[in-house]
């Protein structure tokens, strides 16, 4: 009986040893066979090539298992001495190659990249209007724009007069003729480029570039096309002038009148008469002399609440508007007040240029 119970013992013990085994441990099995494994993340320096400037500049990546993902790159802080250029991206070549961070900063899905390379700036050149001032009609249309650095058309359409007129070429202001009779455009002005006269126009505000274009205009013997001077007198106590040929039957709107500050002060308009404003109308029919009509002005501090102000500027003979600012919750507006401890009457929304002082305050009275 002893050793059957004994036997029975050990034959118990040797079942419940093989079950244990047979039970999954924690974290293991098939799940943690096919677990993927961790990724290995580093932040290091990429390298690239500014065309401006012969030096390497380094930026922060952040590689994932050896491979860029992002980088550190502002786009808007890359730019150019030529300003008709714009950051086109990251390539692996100075010219041609790969594109591998795109204009917007963010890296090219695809492409191969690695911290051991050094990467090089190109630029797109940005679109230039084309423009064409011209009496008689165009056996084909003026191409629209072009982007600066890119091929211009190997030759321009012709234009026709009804009478017996030779067409001399295309010429362009400030560059001279860029095709011959046949126009065809010639060897050196076939892409747009520093060659071309190309005129900007800037923000009066910011002085960012806003448009940018040349003025083509047809040339003939008898001299259809010749130029009206138009001269800008500054009218600003010197004799200080600039002249601009410009073609006769130019509406006044399409001409570009120079602008000019001075301390507190800045060109507003332009004057047929030195002494009062006339505004020139219609169209150029002759030599002209343009007067530079000039205001001063003055900068207003508005505080419509507690951190919350705003900068106006005031023409001489001008009003500043002191307009209810927007309700604030659990207070009632109670007027404006050109002290901060609100002395005086309630300003009632308007104040004359000569009456201006540096900074307004809206008063808020507590509900």
């Amino acid at each position: 009986m002893k050793k059957r119970a004994l036997l029975t013992l050990l034959t118990l013990a040797l079942l419940l040893l093989l079950a244990a085994c047979a039970l999954p441990t924690p974290g293991g099995g098939k799940d943690d066979e096919e677990s993927p494994e961790e990724k290995t993340w580093e932040k290091m320096k990429i390298s690239y090539f500014h065309p401006d400037e012969n030096e390497r500049v380094f930026v922060e990546g952040l590689f994932v298992d050896g491979e860029l993902t992002e980088v550190d790159l502002d786009p808007e802080k890359i730019t150019f001495k030529n300003r008709h250029m714009t950051y086109a991206g990251l390539f692996t070549e100075r010219e041609g190659g790969t594109k591998v961070i795109d204009a917007k900063g963010k890296r090219v899905p695809g492409t191969e990249m690695t911290r051991n390379n050094v990467y090089y700036v190109q630029g797109v050149g940005l679109p230039v209007a084309i423009s064409g001032v011209f009496v008689g009609t165009l056996s084909a249309p003026l191409p629209k724009s072009i982007n600066y650095g890119d091929a211009f058309p190997a030759s321009l359409p012709i234009p026709q007069l009804e009478g017996e007129e030779a067409f001399l070429g295309w010429y362009e202001q400030g560059v001279g003729y860029i095709t011959g009779p046949d126009g065809v455009v010639l060897e050196q002005y076939r892409k747009l480029s520093s060659h071309h006269s190309i005129q900007v126009t800037l923000d009066w505000y910011t002085s960012e570039i806003t448009s940018r274009k040349i003025t083509l205009i047809p040339k003939y013997s008898t001299g259809v096309n010749a130029y009206y001077d138009v001269t800008f007198a500054y009218n600003d106590g010197t004799y200080r002038e600039s002249v601009l040929e410009v073609l006769p039957g130019t509406p006044y709107a399409d001409i570009t009148m120079p602008e000019g500050a001075g301390e507190m002060r800045e060109i507003v308009a332009w004057s047929l008469d030195p002494n009062e404003y006339v505004r020139p109308v219609g169209n150029l029919v002759g030599n002209v002399t343009l007067y530079a009509v000039w205001k001063d002005y003055r900068y207003a501090c508005v505080i419509t609440a507690l951190g919350d102000e705003r900068v106006e500027k005031v023409y001489e003979g001008d009003t500043l508007t002191l307009a209810p600012p927007p309700p604030r919750t659990g207070y009632t507006f109670g007027g404006w007040y050109d002290n901060e401890l609100y002395l005086g009457s309630d300003l009632q929304g308007t104040v004359t240029y000569g009456s201006i002082k540096e900074c307004y305050w809206a008063l808020w009275i507590k509900n």
